[in-house]
């Protein structure tokens, strides 16, 4: 149970990386103004936007204090958090997406872990902000289901693959020991986090360092965004290709990174293969057989889903689609792997491949204030 401890308030930094986020950027640095906690001071990098990001900040925060907005010339996320870093005046950086809306709570309770000298990031937990229609509400099933849930069970054996870019506490010093976000893979966070672990340091996760995200709300801005992330993540696998089953890093080695290649690569490869085969069974001599197979296969992930929207305190009301969600979505994800593995073999670089910004991202009002 995390207790903040009055006496331990170190200098924070937020440093939020802006590329064209006008709609959304008030907002946040609005959520992160009101934070609970005293000692911090608040970097916007525009990174070279092309709208009136650099004006909407100018505009309503120009007064403030608190609020930095530094301006440079386009050189994509890395370059920009990288340079939040360098000006950062304080020794922990908690880093946000610029259409991350944060919990009043949530700097104090990610500060908090640092008291351990070891702690070199300690992850957030990322909410969906826009659940609404189907494809966002799948998205949140998968968020408290895959995400959220491992992160805890890597956090017990000190071995989480990637503090996410939408919120995530830094340790400077170790950020900077290990080379700060690089810029030779899509997937920055994963890879520096790798690079934590490999250095020997510890990463925490808090789970009640809310952070509402905006995801995307249509399949093609998703399968644009999961490719990148899929891509990036198999850049980031082969760069740390030696911490695989390396007796330096045990549960890095022989629990994480080959719980990566799996689940998201084997797995999601041959998953089409066992529905195919399901279909066939149902055709065969004994269909009651594989359909009580089925049935028990998708009750026993209902549970487990149901168990970590408990663990969540959320309501389990979106696991009503919880089955067409397995079956649908499941085929997108298939798709999305299989075309990065495709790439990557054919060894194209993506670029940046921005999220159009809707400005629908919305607190859970009711899940801040409950302590």
């Amino acid at each position: 149970e995390t207790r903040t401890d009055p006496g331990f308030t170190p200098y924070v930094s937020v440093v939020i990386a802006a590329y064209n986020e006008e709609k959304v950027i008030c907002k946040t640095v609005d959520s992160i103004l009101i934070s609970d906690y005293a000692a911090f001071e608040i970097l916007v990098i525009d990174d070279g936007s092309k709208d009136h990001t650099v004006r909407a900040v100018e505009d309503t925060f120009g007064d403030n204090p608190r609020v930095r907005l530094i301006k440079k010339t386009n050189g994509g996320k890395s370059s920009a958090v990288n340079l939040g870093f360098k000006e950062a005046k304080g020794e922990i950086v908690i880093v946000l997406d610029a259409d991350t809306l944060i919990a009043k709570n949530a700097i104090s309770l990610l500060v908090s872990h640092f008291k351990d000298d070891q702690v070199a990031a300690v992850s957030g937990n990322v909410k969906v902000g826009n659940k609404g229609n189907l494809l966002t509400n799948w998205q949140h099933i998968e968020y408290v289901t895959g995400f959220n849930l491992e992160r805890r069970a890597f956090a017990a054996l000190n071995c989480i693959t990637v503090v996410p870019g939408a919120i995530g506490a830094w340790k400077k010093s170790a950020v900077e020991e290990a080379g700060c976000f690089s810029e030779d893979t899509l997937a920055e966070d994963t890879d520096l986090t790798l690079a934590l672990l490999r250095n020997g340091k510890k990463i925490e996760f808090e789970e009640k360092a809310y952070a509402y995200t905006e995801v995307p709300e249509d399949i093609k801005s998703l399968s644009k965004q999961r490719y990148r992330w899929v891509y990036g993540t198999l850049q980031c696998l082969w760069k740390h290709r030696e911490a695989l089953f390396n007796k330096k890093h045990q549960s890095l080695g022989f629990v994480a990174l080959p719980n990566m290649w799996l689940f998201q690569y084997v797995y999601q490869t041959i998953s089409p293969i066992a529905d195919i085969l399901f279909l066939l069974a149902l055709f065969s001599t004994k269909p009651e057989k594989a359909a009580i197979g089925f049935v028990l296969f998708y009750l026993m992930d209902f549970f487990t889903s149901l168990y970590a929207f408990r663990l969540e305190k959320e309501s389990p009301k979106p696991l009503v689609s919880l089955f067409l969600q397995r079956i649908l979505y499941k085929q997108l994800m298939t798709y999305v792997v299989v075309k990065s593995i495709f790439s990557a073999i054919k060894g194209v670089t993506v670029g940046w491949n921005k999220l159009k910004r809707k400005g629908n991202a919305t607190q859970d009002h009711s899940v801040i204030n409950t302590k």
